[in-house]
């Protein structure tokens, strides 16, 4: 019996191909090489994925902002690290819809101290990319950012405040009635 015709479960993919391969058209294609990269080449893979942030090419920046989504909570620090270092608004957004592929897929009791870092910097932000994806990161956080989207709902910049606001809503706690009431009587 010839054994090469078996592919053994054991063989690490090369990473090369894994890149080929998240950036291929077919999205169930890219989602296999995302949890296979993270899987075998999890800290080369972010640092490339990363990389690819400030590609000018749309389609490499979102099929590596999603492929994220396969890494969790290890590739925080990478991508908070880059968002406070750059200076590239379009990067920064990358930086943050990472974060949120990654928050969307767990349940937090507490606010990442991590993420806390990117909230501050971004709340000072005047680019609507930047607020948006920003709210949305604190929405997926859930009930444990509830007061920093109150803060938010506080913001002189109207996009934020109203972006904010509509974040509360959304999420399902009882203090939620509370803090819209308080806005509402506040303004």
């Amino acid at each position: 019996m010839n054994n090469s015709m078996y592919i053994d479960s054991n063989i690490i993919p090369d990473i090369d191909e894994l890149f080929f391969d998240v950036l291929h058209p077919n999205p169930k294609i890219n989602k296999k090489a995302a949890i296979k990269m993270a899987k075998y080449w999890p800290e080369e893979s972010v640092r490339r994925l990363i990389d690819n942030f400030s590609s000018p090419d749309l389609i490499i920046r979102r099929k590596s902002v999603k492929a994220f989504e396969c890494f969790g909570e290890n590739a925080i620090d990478s991508l908070v690290k880059k968002y406070l270092l750059s200076v590239n608004e379009s990067i920064s957004v990358c930086c943050l819809k990472a974060l949120i592929q990654i928050v969307s897929r767990k349940i937090y009791d507490t606010f990442p101290i991590s993420i806390n870092k990117v909230v501050k910097v971004g709340m000072h932000s005047q680019n609507a990319e930047i607020i948006l994806s920003l709210v949305c990161l604190v929405r997926q956080i859930g009930k444990t950012g509830l007061e920093i989207l109150s803060q938010m709902s506080n913001s002189s910049n109207i996009l934020m405040a109203k972006a904010a606001i509509t974040a509360i809503g959304e999420i399902d706690d009882p203090k939620v009635e509370f803090i819209l009431e308080s806005i509402i009587k506040d303004e």
